[in-house]
């Protein structure tokens, strides 16, 4: 379990020495639901665990790309509950309602991804569908462009009923997604919607010991997708290590830095700059995860951290590569990497490396 909070924990009156696959997790996931029924859709003073809704709408297939995200806003309870005296959630102590997501699917909240990943035409006659089926129309586009889509976490409990990843803890991995990117032998290229990469402080490897923190892994205090996606391989006594592909003939020669102390200043400064880079994960010994055993665990990917389809001020202020492009609407620079990735243009997202 990751970003662990006794407190967080014990508050739901759970043993604080739970693991993730402790039946007590899902038990209060749904023990939260009957609070929020029977408190006329309040949310519960002490968040609750959480189960992600949408692992199951969309199985992983045999495709190279995958796009990976971390965890929905809790308003998709609506759908769950499908109570027609609950038409929203309300934050307790007056914290104001939370609405319907405009689409029951990854990033449906406010469809932030999609007006970025469609095409304008194609957004706009998403845009006004029946609510009943958007997510069947998001699904046929992502199996018509062989795109797998999830998200990186399984449970999680918030600190506060907000959107902010920060704010998410006592997480348990999608290990099925983890499971079947190192097993697939057509997984290649990993999209990351979230990664402290894009920001000017760069992604951060740890120095010392900390909360969550270990000498040489990766931090994941923000919980980004990709910082943690590169902690679990750690985690799972992974060798995980980077090519930052700043080379003109960059997909004829190699430059593996490998993450630990020693590179974290060095990893810490260039990251920042790349849109593109490889990650390659070796190991000498057998990897197990949910009892399926790894049966191919040396392997490269191509990597592309865009930008977080959120729109937020902290983002482009502290996107280095946007800051440092001709770019001068962020829409436009988060729509040109998504459709990119779409179109698999590997060679125009690596000119976009700085």
């Amino acid at each position: 379990m990751y970003k662990r909070n006794q407190i967080l924990i014990e508050n739901r009156g759970i043993n604080g020495n739970i693991n993730c696959q402790d039946k007590a997790i899902l038990e209060d996931v749904e023990r939260a639901k009957e609070e929020i029924i029977a408190n006329g859709g309040i949310l519960p003073d002490n968040p609750p665990f959480e189960k992600h809704p949408y692992l199951e709408t969309y199985n992983l297939q045999n495709f190279s790309k995958y796009i990976i995200g971390t965890f929905p806003p809790i308003s998709y309870l609506i759908d769950i509950i499908n109570d027609p005296n609950i038409p929203h959630l309300i934050k307790p102590a007056n914290g104001g309602n939370l609405t319907l997501p405009n689409t029951p699917f990854y990033h449906g909240n406010v469809d932030d991804l999609w007006r970025l990943f469609l095409t304008t035409e194609e957004f706009f006659l998403f845009n006004p569908l029946p609510r009943a089926i958007r997510r069947d129309h998001l699904i046929n586009k992502l199996i018509d462009l062989e795109i797998n889509y999830s998200d990186i976490i399984a449970t999680v409990q918030r600190s506060a009923y907000n959107a902010n990843d920060n704010g998410l803890n006592n997480i348990c991995p999608n290990l099925q997604l983890i499971e079947h990117i190192l097993n697939s032998q057509n997984a290649k290229y990993l999209m990351f919607d979230t990664s402290s990469a894009h920001y000017s402080s760069g992604i951060d490897v740890n120095k010392s010991n900390c909360k969550d923190g270990i000498p040489g892994k990766i931090n994941i205090g923000g919980m980004e997708s990709y910082d943690f996606f590169l902690r679990i391989l750690q985690d799972l006594k992974l060798k995980v290590e980077i090519d930052l592909l700043h080379r003109p003939n960059w997909q004829n020669t190699e430059n593996w830095i490998e993450i630990n102390v020693i590179n974290k200043d060095y990893l810490k400064a260039n990251l920042k700059t790349k849109v593109l880079t490889k990650v390659k994960i070796t190991t000498q010994q057998k990897i197990f995860i949910n009892d399926k055993i790894i049966g191919e665990p040396n392997k490269v990917f191509t990597i592309i951290t865009g930008p977080s389809p959120v729109v937020s001020g902290r983002s482009k202020s502290k996107n280095f590569i946007f800051q440092n492009s001709n770019f001068h609407d962020y829409d436009e620079f988060r729509r040109h990497i998504y459709q990119l990735f779409r179109a698999g243009n590997w060679d125009a997202l690596q000119a976009m490396n700085i």
